[in-house]
């Protein structure tokens, strides 16, 4: 089946709603066996405090590319510049401790600080993709049920 390239990412982060693991620990190993058998790669955009429970799923050398999505998933229009360097800054230093190369960053909640840019590239990173839609030509339908997300047609993979 041909088709255009398309960018696939993924935000690893502690299960909606607490602090508890079950998806990084269950679900992750079995996506990631089906992201294989479809020969697709992704960006994972990794909250660092998640480290112990996600690398031994995804390979420091393996196919997948693995970004920074903050030290805790705090949202950082909430912190001083302070916070938010230390939040971006350790996140970098801790995946990279673990073996990633970390070029790439996405803020918490899609919500991002004006200045962060600035930092982000003081920190060593690449890119920044906090902005943007997550698909621009597909309708986006708001769910009010906590905890939130935004449902979006997704294709299907047969």
């Amino acid at each position: 089946m041909d088709c255009d390239p398309i960018m696939f990412t993924v935000d690893l982060e502690a299960d909606w709603g607490g602090s508890a693991t079950h998806a990084v620990r269950e679900v992750l190993p079995p996506f990631l066996q089906l992201l294989d058998r479809y020969q697709v790669t992704a960006t994972f955009f990794v909250v660092a405090d998640l480290i112990p429970y996600m690398r031994h799923a995804i390979a420091a050398d393996g196919p997948h590319e693995v970004g920074s999505h903050g030290l805790t998933h705090t949202l950082l229009t909430r912190l001083d510049r302070a916070g938010i360097v230390f939040e971006v800054a350790e996140s970098k230093r801790l995946l990279e401790a673990a073996g990633y190369r970390v070029s790439g960053f996405r803020a918490p909640y899609f919500r991002s600080p004006p200045m962060l840019p600035h930092l982000l590239t003081q920190a060593g990173y690449a890119y920044d993709a906090s902005d943007g839609s997550v698909y621009p030509r597909l309708p986006r339908h708001r769910n009010t049920v906590r905890p939130r997300s935004i449902e979006t047609p997704l294709p299907q993979v047969s």
